[in-house]
């Protein structure tokens, strides 16, 4: 938060400004085998987060993303599951990515080997807004340090915002695909993005573990 306030962008706890969207097997490290990152909050919290007090908003960073355990439910709500054609496609579209990497293994599971989060964890002044690379740069440290706790997982970039990020925190071993939010998620170049980014994952991912061991399954098929 106090670089959002150094840098002028929005920070009022209580309005929703504050790092959110984290999800996946962020409490077992690990075991994580893919860390996803993407932009970074959108301008307009959810009604859920407005008014939050700081031990509701550390529930919700330690989300499983399942709506089970803290927060929000990221990738499947158990009241409207994940469905191929869900309504929601911020939920939508890093779901049917995971399906590609991991086509035989459940949500559950899939969850149990990822972690989501943002590649800026400060939001921009508005939707679609740009973050100043200052900012960018003096989050850079954060962001290197926070890719190191998950010291066996295939780093992905999903758009240009997180690939520049990612740069600056001198992180090169990765994965990089479209982005998986709008405008740019619907097009069929970013489709075919994620496709090979799936492919290349699952390839690495097999690599990693020979037989697929850890349990994780994987195919070489697209």
């Amino acid at each position: 938060m106090q670089i959002a306030r150094d840098h002028g962008l929005p920070n009022e706890f209580e309005k929703g400004h504050r790092p959110r969207h984290f999800a996946g097997a962020l409490d077992r490290p690990d075991s994580v085998e893919v860390l996803l990152l993407l932009a970074e909050p959108g301008s307009n919290p959810g009604h859920w987060e407005i008014g939050r007090k700081i031990e509701d908003w550390l529930y919700e960073v330690c989300s499983d993303g399942l709506g089970k355990k803290g927060g929000h439910p990221f990738i499947y709500d158990p009241i409207h599951p994940y469905t191929p054609d869900c309504p929601d496609r911020f939920a939508r579209w890093p779901a049917e990515f995971f399906e590609k990497v991991f086509p035989d293994l459940s949500v559950e599971d899939r969850m149990g080997r990822v972690v989501i989060a943002n590649s800026f964890w400060v939001q921009a002044k508005a939707s679609g807004g740009r973050i100043g690379r200052r900012a960018e740069r003096d989050f850079a440290p954060i962001l290197g340090g926070f890719v190191r706790l998950f010291p066996s997982a295939i780093v992905v970039a999903a758009g240009g915002k997180a690939r520049a990020r990612l740069d600056l925190a001198g992180v090169r071993d990765r994965v990089e695909m479209r982005a998986l939010t709008l405008p740019e998620a619907n097009k069929p170049e970013a489709r075919q993005s994620r496709e090979a980014a799936a492919k290349t994952l699952r390839e690495r991912l097999l690599a990693n573990t020979g037989d697929g061991g850890k349990g994780t399954k994987c195919s070489t098929g697209s």
